[in-house]
């Protein structure tokens, strides 16, 4: 009985609520891409770090200026970025989700 019981309440878990209109959502993780340019004249900046802070995680920008994330998880974050002769910038309530998978930054020199 007791084993029956928990594999109900283990199903509801995975499946959700039956009786339960809404449908579920997927919190699937996201690969985030992203391009680092210079604030006056819109060229890329190789080499940049690109940090998300919650993660802890970083990358360094190839020589387009583009970076990726891979397996996100969705939600809104801080990014910072650092580069030789440039301003270090955080970029606070950076929305990642299915639907946001890439943005432009911009970042300005000393």
């Amino acid at each position: 009985m007791i084993q029956s019981t928990l594999a109900a309440i283990f199903a509801l878990a995975l499946l959700g609520n039956p009786s339960d209109p809404t449908p579920a959502t997927s919190s699937a993780p996201v690969a985030f891409q992203g391009t680092v340019l210079d604030q006056g004249n819109a060229e890329s900046l190789a080499g940049t770090t690109v940090r998300i802070e919650e993660l802890g995680i970083e990358v360094i920008c190839d020589f387009d200026g583009n970076f990726s994330f891979a397996g996100v998880p969705a939600g809104t974050y801080t990014f910072h970025f650092s580069l030789v002769s440039y301003t270090e910038v955080d970029v606070d309530g950076v929305k990642i989700d299915q639907e946001t998978v890439s943005k432009k930054f911009f970042i300005g020199s000393l």
